[in-house]
């Protein structure tokens, strides 16, 4: 097998430039293949070089670091309220992007009508303005949730996903330690 100067294969070399007249003919440089057999090659070539996409890195961590960096995250209103904001939230439990984590806040949203709560009560849309480096003030936006707004969340979240994993047994195991706290309550008022 021949290589270059860089000791890469010929196959490497001949789908990196394949990948690079694909580009050059989305970008309008030059013209796209006559022939569909001419173009289907071209992809074809491309194809070793394209590494899989991966969205978000692997998570190493423990399910105690994922909890920690959760009660972490927790926020209080004046009133004493607590809350977390959705930017963390995502990525605590492993979402790269808000355009991949938003719709598990609008299942979220859907599991807390469904529940007959209303969603402005666990779900409160926010805008705030930053300032970057170069100046240009931009406007992000992000929900501040509950705890129970949290819960809904971890459990519409990817649960292929380590932190959205842990956090849904964190969750259950929350619930089974209230459930018994009322239960020993009730008890003790008998």
């Amino acid at each position: 097998m021949s290589t270059d100067d860089d000791g890469v294969p010929a196959s490497r070399q001949t789908a990196r430039a394949a990948l690079v007249n694909i580009r050059r003919m989305l970008a309008g440089e030059v013209p796209f293949p006559t022939s569909p057999e001419a173009a289907a090659e071209m992809v074809k070539a491309a194809v070793p070089v394209q590494a899989p996409q991966q969205d978000e890195p692997p998570f190493l961590g423990t399910s105690d670091q994922v909890m920690a960096g959760f009660e972490g995250a927790a926020q209080r209103t004046p009133d004493g309220t607590e809350y977390w904001s959705a930017i963390d939230l995502m990525e605590l439990l492993g979402y790269g992007s808000w355009n991949h984590f938003e719709p598990v806040i609008k299942r979220a949203y859907i599991a807390c009508n469904q529940s007959g709560l209303t969603i402005n009560e666990h779900f409160a849309e926010i805008h705030e303005k930053v300032d970057t480096e170069g100046g240009v003030e931009l406007r992000i936006r992000d929900v501040n949730v509950t705890r129970y707004g949290a819960y809904l969340i971890a459990q519409n979240g990817d649960s292929k996903k380590k932190q959205v994993a842990f956090a849904q047994t964190y969750f259950a195991a929350q619930t089974r330690r209230q459930e018994l706290q009322t239960q020993r309550s009730e008890e003790i008022t008998e």
